[in-house]
Parts: structure tokens; C-alpha cells; sequence
């Protein structure tokens, strides 16, 4: 009964808190079926994923605290495709549950919500399993003997996959796959940790895995940063990982590039078993947006520059990708140098062989966030964060024609 009336609540009072008030930089004047538009509930809402079902409603993932003083909470709302709410859903279980993904599979009729709850210090990843109307059917915590962090579920057959970093008490991170039954929710193996890891703590490195994806020969291919330097080349810091592994265990070798600085992978998009997209920053006198397509010809894999930023005057990353035919579009978070005013940026480039090049920036005075970009049906979903003058955060979603 408390978390009907609580979501009852929330969505009133979000339906109060909806309007547009930011500027944006190239963008033109919406159109009917566009919209710009902000969900809060009076303290802090922050964005984490976003899913289109095939009837065009929108879900959005996040993570709030503004229903508890002392702990944060997963909220899950559901809008149509104008932007009007249908449902608002609260989700704890312990103290400090955080999303981390959303998993939409429509055949079955089910929602898989990700997170990482903290209990005494100590960090588990929790997967709640709901219908389409989130409702909840069941929630699971899983622990190991070390801290497990979330990065991302993936749906395997019957199976979850869920992916992210692991540390023990005075050592660097490894990363961890976990495989969970998907209409149960039991393990179906246990936590399998991963990484290199060194006997003397202070040499470990920082390894963390962004994403898997399953292959259709039962492979996997798997993403993600590690600290570990490549010992044929001069790297200084962190670099991309990628390998197809078919149990997880690294038997077959990884490969790792990157550039003569720090190199941190944000985001990964498939584009076949043989071809993917990867984005996120790299890192010289500043950080540097950067999409890059690698493709496997006969098991050979090229790595090849799509998009880089030059302007050496702001620092940029990239946060999230999506494509059509004709185009790429990158989500960046970027700074000028100011320490407290954070813009988000939408890179348009042109499937051309002279990938020709639009940017759009948008946000505020604040530290704005951008989170999530999808593209469904000639239109794209942007989905933000955005930073309030008063310290609270507000859930932002922007959909524009393609």
C-alpha cells in the first residue's frame, strides 16, 4: 500500500514538474511530435538508460532520492510517445540501490531492471524482474566475496548475463560476468572474476568490462578498460580490451589498443558478430570524444577512427552511440574549463566518405549530464541529467526527427 500511494505521489507531482526551459545551440524549432521536456520530484533524479517498445512508448530509467532523506531508490517510468507519463514505478530493496541498466524484452512481456545496492559498506548487484506495467515478479541480490559493481545485463537465450567490476579489500578491480536464470532469477553459475591480477596490491590493475555480447557460433565477444599496459607498445595508461572468449576465461588471448595516453571505453554498439562500434574519451592534454568502428575480416580485427575531437579547448567523452543507414550519432559530455558548468553535445556525422560533421550543444549553467541516446523510427531519444541551480537534478528527454 505505502509504494502505491508513494508512486501515486511521484507521479502527480511529476506530472507538475514537466516543462522546457534550456537552450540549444544549431537545434531547429520542434516540430509536432518532438518534444523537450523534464521529470523530477523536488530533490535528486538521476538518468540512467532509456528503451522504446514497439508501440512507441518510451521507458526511462533512474535512480532518486527524493522519497528518502537516508537512502536512494530506482524509479522506472513509463511515457507515451508524446512525452506523457503512464506510469511511475519505485523500486528498494536495502539501502542504496542504484540503477545501472534497463532490459526491455517485449516477446516475453518483461522488464529486467539492473542495479548495485550498498549494505554496510559492502556493494552487491540486484536484478529486479517485472512486467510490462512494472510490476514487480521478483528481486535478487547477488554477492561474492568481494565488492561486484554493475555495468550492464544482457539477455543470453534463458539466460541474464550481467557484466561489470569486482574488488576485494587492497586491490585493484578485475571484472565479473554473472549468469542468471531469466525466469527465475537463480544463478545459474557462479560469479566468475576475471582479470589481471598481480601479487603485489599495489601493482593491480584497474580492469573493468563494459559489455558482452553473445555470438551466434555460442562465443562471446567481450568489452572493456583495463590498466594493464600492452608490453609491445609505449602506453602510459589504461587501455581498450576486446576478445571473443567462449567460456569467459580469457583462454583465448586478449587484444588491447589505444593511444600513447590514457584510452577509456564508454560505450559499445553491435552492429553485427563481425562489426562494432566503440566510443568513449581519450586522454592527452585533455579528454577527446571519439567513435571508432572495429571489424573482424577473416579473424583479423581493424580498428579504424570514424569521429575524434580536435578542439583542444574543451574536454569531451563520449557517453553513448547509436546509427542509421545514413548517420552516427555520438552523446558527448563537454567543459569549457569551468569547473561547475558541464554542456552536453550531439555529434551528427554523415555515413559519407567525407563525414561531414554537425554538432549541436544544449544544457544549461550547471553540471549537465548526457546519459543515453537511442534511435527508433526516424526519431532520436536523448536522454539527460540535468543540474538545477538549488543542487537537485532533474530527468531530461529530448525527441526529435531524424
Amino acid at each position: 500500500m505505502l509504494i502505491k500511494m508513494r508512486s501515486k505521489l511521484l507521479t502527480i507531482i511529476l506530472s507538475i514538474l514537466i516543462f522546457s526551459c534550456q537552450q540549444e545551440e544549431g537545434f531547429r524549432i520542434y516540430e509536432e511530435g518532438e518534444f523537450y521536456k523534464l521529470f523530477g520530484a523536488g530533490a535528486r533524479e538521476e538518468s540512467v538508460d532509456i528503451d522504446i517498445d514497439s508501440e512507441n512508448g518510451i521507458f526511462i530509467l533512474a535512480t532518486t532520492n527524493s522519497f528518502s532523506i537516508d537512502t536512494t531508490e530506482i524509479l522506472l517510468l513509463k511515457l507515451d510517445e508524446n512525452g506523457n507519463e503512464m506510469f511511475a514505478r519505485l523500486y528498494n530493496k536495502g539501502d542504496h540501490l542504484q540503477a545501472t541498466d534497463l532490459l526491455l524484452n517485449e516477446t516475453s512481456g518483461e522488464i529486467f531492471v539492473l542495479g548495485n545496492q550498498l549494505n554496510d559498506g559492502v556493494s552487491s548487484h540486484v536484478l529486479i524482474k517485472t512486467n510490462l506495467e512494472g510490476d514487480t515478479i521478483w528481486t535478487k541480490a547477488y554477492s561474492g566475496s568481494g565488492n561486484t559493481i554493475s555495468c550492464e545485463a544482457v539477455l543470453n537465450s534463458n539466460d541474464i548475463l550481467i557484466c561489470g567490476e569486482y574488488k576485494e579489500e587492497g586491490s585493484g578491480s578485475q571484472y565479473f560476468v554473472h549468469r542468471i536464470d531469466a525466469n527465475t532469477g537463480d544463478p545459474v553459475e557462479s560469479i566468475k572474476v576475471h582479470g589481471w591480477k598481480s601479487e603485489n596490491p599495489q601493482l593491480d590493475y584497474d580492469d573493468k568490462l563494459v559489455t558482452v555480447f553473445p555470438l551466434e557460433n555460442g562465443d562471446f565477444m567481450t568489452f572493456g578498460n583495463t590498466g594493464k599496459p600492452e608490453p609491445t607498445q609505449f602506453k602510459e595508461g589504461a587501455n581498450v580490451f576486446f576478445g571473443p572468449t567462449p567460456d569467459f576465461l580469457g583462454n583465448n588471448p586478449y587484444l588491447t589498443f589505444g593511444t600513447m595516453k590514457d584510452d577509456s571505453l564508454f560505450t559499445v554498439s553491435k552492429i553485427s558478430d563481425d562489426e562494432y562500434l566503440l566510443a568513449g574519451g581519450y586522454f592527452g592534454d585533455t579528454t577527446f570524444a571519439y567513435l571508432a568502428n572495429l571489424r573482424f575480416i577473416n579473424n583479423s580485427p581493424i580498428n579504424t577512427t570514424i569521429y575524434q575531437e580536435s578542439d583542444s579547448t574543451i574536454s569531451s567523452y563520449t557517453v553513448s552511440v547509436d546509427y542509421t543507414d545514413q548517420y552516427y550519432f555520438l552523446l558527448n559530455n563537454i567543459n569549457r574549463g569551468l569547473a561547475d558548468d558541464n554542456d552536453i553535445q550531439l555529434v551528427q556525422v554523415f555515413r559519407t566518405p567525407d563525414r561531414e560533421i554537425r554538432k549541436y550543444n544544449f544544457g544549461g549553467d550547471e553540471m549537465d549530464r548526457g546519459v543515453a541516446i537511442k534511435v527508433y523510427q526516424n526519431h532520436l531519444y536523448i536522454l539527460n541529467t540535468i543540474d538545477l541551480t538549488n543542487g537537485n537534478t532533474m530527468i531530461n528527454l529530448i525527441k526529435r526527427k531524424i
